[in-house]
Order: structure tokens, then sequence, then C-alpha cells
């Protein structure tokens, strides 16, 4: 007769198995939150809230040129900073596309990606449709004081920079809550 498969292991390990599971979500869940509120306190890319942005020109990833100029110009728009190694920006970046989709506003991403092939791949992997753009020395990330991604930036159709949130979101109906203004 054949032995069952649970019973080839110690019973003692399965309460061991449990606690580092929950030792890592409860760490993993304070971390996040940590960071939730650190990145909002930011106070160097909070300056530019209230300001005009200018208008830029700069290249997608494929090397076709975007000017804010012709493209904001009366409408709303979130920009959203990200990087393809960054796990967060991932996540989110699917919801960035349902919201580009619903054609309720702009949406833009921008990311000072090296690796352009990577990035390429993502993009099509996950479908993304919305514009991103290359910064490739980073002016923009510099101009507005971006210092690390996930960072979403809300311009109203007068180019005033309204919201800066460097809020991490894992979830659709966090991402959802902080449209809300």
């Amino acid at each position: 007769m054949k032995k069952a498969a649970w019973k080839k292991y110690p019973l003692f390990l399965i309460p061991i198995g449990i606690f580092i599971l929950l030792v890592v979500h409860f760490s993993t869940n304070s971390r996040l939150e940590d960071n939730r509120r650190l990145s909002n306190e930011s106070p160097s890319s909070q300056e530019v809230v209230g300001k005009h942005l200018a208008s830029f020109t700069m290249r997608n990833i494929n090397g076709t040129s975007y000017s804010t100029q012709e493209e904001i110009t009366g409408k709303c728009l979130f920009v959203f900073f990200s990087a393809s190694d960054c796990a967060v920006c991932l996540t989110e970046s699917k919801y960035w596309q349902m919201l580009h989709i619903s054609a309720t506003t702009k949406v833009l991403g921008v990311t000072r990606d090296k690796n352009l092939n990577k990035l390429k791949r993502f993009l099509d992997l996950y479908k993304i449709t919305f514009p991103v753009l290359h910064d490739q020395q980073g002016k923009l990330f510099s101009e507005l004081k971006i210092e690390h991604t996930p960072v979403k930036i809300l311009i109203d159709g007068n180019k005033i920079i309204r919201k800066i949130d460097q809020t991490t979101y894992m979830d659709e109906g966090d991402f959802k809550k902080s449209l809300y203004f």
C-alpha cells in the first residue's frame, strides 16, 4: 500500500511553515505602510505642486517625437513615472492601462530605463497602449524632483501640476481611491 504524500513529512514542520508565512506577511505589510507614509512626506517633489509645467518634447520608446504642447492643452493628464525593474510599477501599469482605455483622461508614461528592449517586451506582454516616453537623460525626472518610482502626477488642462502621488498601490481598490483627490 502506498503511503500518503503528506505523511512523508513530520507534522512539526506545519506550524513552522505557518509561522514563517506569517512573519513574511506582516513584515512585508509593515514595510509597505512605512513606504506609503514616507514617500508621501517627501518634500522635494511636493515643491512643484501648483506650478506650471513647461511644455516639453521627448521621444517615445519607438523614437517618435511627442510634444506636451499639442497633447495636453485643455486636457487633464496623468503622468506615470516608472521603471521596468520596479515591481510596484509593473503591478500598477495594468491599472493605468485600464484608465487609458476608459478614455476619461489622458495617460502618459515616462521612464528613464536604459534597456529599451526589455521595456518594449514588457509593454507588449501587458498590452500597454498609452504613450511611454523615454527620458534618457533624466531631465524631466530632475525638473520634477522625482527620485524614485513609481510616481504619479496629475496635471490639469492649464498645465498646472495639481498633485504628486508617490504612494504604492498594490490593488485596484487603492488605485481607484487615489484618483479622487
